[in-house]
């Protein structure tokens, strides 16, 4: 796990996850509460440890708590803790962050789809008629350019005809 880091920091380490992981690969984000550890020891017993959580749950139920941010990719990982002063800053900037990322932005196939429908429209097809599937996206750009191509080919022939 990577050192812990300030907030701003985490924040440009984890938009630079994302922006590594566009084509290929995952960005695995967890959040998790902390607690006041008063067992420092690895030998305390789970239970013990479990039992002063659920006290320190039960009667601080109003008061804001700390939470731990992981980020982590097959090469890279990060964490931070926020504080709850921090938390509706940190909170803005993960959400506007999380919703890029999660977007089509920047992949193209919302370009795509507008070539298919562009070429459905000029063509008199419906949106039921249906283009092969193929295996990836630049097979399907191929196959919408030979498309084009084909009737490319059609409207010259029609108008070698009617030139004669």
């Amino acid at each position: 796990m990577g050192r812990l880091s300030n907030n701003k920091s985490f924040i440009q380490t984890l938009r630079q996850m994302f922006n590594e992981t566009k084509q290929w690969g995952s960005v695995t984000v967890t959040f998790k509460r902390l607690f006041e550890e008063n067992f420092k020891s690895k030998a305390s017993k789970k239970k013990e440890r479990a039992e002063d959580r659920l006290r320190q749950v039960e009667e601080n139920k109003e008061k804001p708590f700390s939470i731990l941010v992981r980020a982590k990719n097959s090469r890279k990982s990060s964490s931070t803790n926020v504080t709850p002063e921090d938390m509706e800053y940190f909170y803005k900037e993960i959400k506007e962050i999380m919703n890029k990322a999660m977007s089509f932005e920047g992949t193209g196939k919302k370009r795509e789809q507008k070539e298919i429908n562009k070429y459905r429209d000029e063509h008199g097809e419906g949106q039921n008629t249906q283009i092969a599937p193929t295996k990836n996206r630049s097979e399907r750009r191929k196959e919408i350019r030979r498309a084009k191509r084909k009737e490319l080919k059609k409207q010259l022939k029609e108008q070698r005809k009617q030139a004669v």
